[in-house]
């Protein structure tokens, strides 16, 4: 006992007779940027939306592990509806392993741009089947005979709505 109090008293700083503390972060929410618009129909470019400076402010609680992993877009288009409408905000989270997300709303690139889809794996053809939840629209799939590469960007992790009342 007589130690700990011995040490604890090392910590003090003698200019304000305060105990100096370790960093903790104590924020309970974080910002992210919102990158850009992703395509919730054909795949296309992500159109850049950074230079509008626009963030989105959400509860730390909602993100697993490190902030740095995830990122937010606004969604573009419609075939996503009626789970993800035109103009939600999506909080992606990096990953780089396609075993991992069988079954998942993804936002996967390719080289004609990206979109935000169900991603199904189809080991046995090798190829990627991307899954509109509106059946107005096709399902796309990738595979290697197209000559087109296919990266994933990440996996949804959150899904905001906004309504605006004028």
């Amino acid at each position: 006992m007589k130690e700990q109090l011995q040490k604890n008293l090392g910590k003090v700083n003698s200019k304000t007779g305060l105990i100096e503390t370790p960093a903790i972060d104590y924020t309970r929410t974080i910002t992210l940027p919102i990158l850009g618009e992703i395509s919730a129909g054909p795949r296309d470019h992500i159109y850049d939306l950074r230079n509008l400076g626009e963030n989105i402010e959400i509860p730390r609680s909602l993100i697993l592990g490190t902030p740095d992993k995830y990122m937010a877009f606004r969604v573009n288009g419609h075939s996503m509806e009626p789970n993800i409408m035109h103009e939600d905000l999506v909080i992606i989270k990096q990953e780089a392993i396609w075993e991992n997300i069988d079954q998942r709303v993804c936002a996967v690139r390719c080289d004609d741009g990206a979109t935000l889809k169900k991603v199904e794996l189809d080991p046995e053809h090798n190829r990627i089947v991307l899954i509109p939840f509106n059946s107005d629209y096709k399902v796309q799939i990738i595979d290697e005979d197209q000559g087109v590469d296919a990266f994933l960007i990440g996996v949804l992790s959150l899904q905001l709505r906004l309504f605006l009342i004028r």
